[in-house]
């Protein structure tokens, strides 16, 4: 079994994270900016170095997706793709996104997850289809150990 990183509280109402088997879970309750990224990019490394391999890394999002990350934000995630990232797929979930506002998340996500960096990418409206998704890929956990970080991440501020 792979091992488990856990539940973090980074800063209440804004962000946390979760790992749970090869899976990285953000959950952004509000935009992010540079700041927020460069914690969150140290955080999935100490993942990425406890399942010792490629990962899957699942984004929910708690607020609207438009307008859409900084010029900046952007930029830090690409070039974190571009530098060897270790994901194998990213799953980014927006309850209730249609529309515009789906076609322009999933055109960012096109735009930064570059087709020769080879990670898949889908946008969701919720998590519980994401991570049907992820089984393809082997999540290293089982639905129980699953639902249990999911829950215990719900429950953070």
């Amino acid at each position: 079994m792979i091992p488990q990183v856990g539940v973090r509280l980074h800063e209440a109402n804004v962000f946390c994270t979760a790992s749970v088997g090869r899976v990285y879970l953000i959950r952004y309750r509000r935009p992010t900016t540079v700041a927020i990224e460069r914690q969150i990019l140290a955080d999935y490394e100490l993942h990425r170095a406890a399942v010792a391999g490629h990962c899957l890394n699942l984004a929910s999002f708690e607020h609207p997706p438009m307008p859409l990350p900084s010029v900046e934000v952007r930029a830090f995630w690409r070039a974190s793709m571009r530098a060897g990232s270790g994901v194998d797929a990213v799953a980014a979930v927006f309850g209730g996104v249609l529309g515009a506002s789906a076609a322009a998340v999933t055109n960012l996500l096109e735009h930064l997850l570059d087709p020769a960096f080879g990670i898949r990418y889908r946008v969701f409206t919720n998590v519980a289809c994401a991570m049907e998704w992820f089984e393809e890929f082997g999540i290293g956990a089982t639905h129980a150990e699953v639902d249990a970080q999911l829950a215990a991440l719900a429950r953070l501020p």
